[in-house]
């Protein structure tokens, strides 16, 4: 399953040049051009946590960058199988857990739920529904 650059757009909440500037800092999204661009449901799921971190609780894209390679590959492997109880975890130097409970080592993070992200992708615009046959259960 592949998603479009504008269908990105719509289901993740940002604009063009939001994700023009994040494809210059995130490297895991580096290589996609505006043309050819396919991004997958781990991709979406990475960049929908990201859009919620900036937009809701102010962290900045260069914090962000710090565990961008680690949070595109966790939502990449980890999307299908643990879903709506799963809770993306950011440490403030970088680190990043995904889990379905609070870590106890963990002093301060910013937490993102999967789920409602899960349940915005689902219920993308109808132009999007035949793409999005999700082989996962919600709860």
């Amino acid at each position: 399953m592949r998603f479009e650059t504008a269908q990105v757009l719509e289901i993740a909440g940002v604009t063009k040049d939001t994700l023009r500037h994040w494809k210059k800092v995130l490297t895991p999204i580096s290589q996609f051009d505006g043309r050819s661009a396919k991004y997958s449901l781990g991709d979406l799921v990475a960049i929908c946590v990201i859009a919620r971190a900036t937009q809701d609780l102010g962290v900045t894209i260069s914090q962000i960058a710090k565990s961008a390679d680690w949070l595109f590959a966790e939502a990449g492997n980890r999307v299908l199988t643990e879903h709506h109880q799963a809770i993306v975890y950011l440490m403030p130097d970088g680190r990043g857990i995904w889990s379905t409970s609070f870590p106890p080592d963990v002093e301060a993070a910013v937490t993102i739920r999967i789920g409602p992200i899960l349940d915005r992708i689902r219920s993308a615009p109808d132009q999007f529904q035949t793409q999005l046959a999700f082989p996962f259960k919600s709860t």
